[in-house]
């Protein structure tokens, strides 16, 4: 068996990519009311969201 280190890398990266993704999701649900009422200025105030919006 041959040990790729770029793949075991990226492997790693996507785990934890996806559970950032989960924890903003979370976040944004939270502060939405499950996505039924957005603040003006929500991601102005929240730039770390945008990702999420533009998916």
């Amino acid at each position: 068996m041959i040990f790729d280190v770029e793949t075991s890398i990226t492997k790693g990266l996507y785990i934890n990519m996806g559970e950032i993704g989960r924890n903003l999701i979370d976040e944004l649900r939270i502060d939405t009311n499950n996505l039924q009422i957005f603040e003006p200025g929500y991601i102005h105030k929240n730039p770390r969201m945008l990702p999420i919006f533009r998916g």
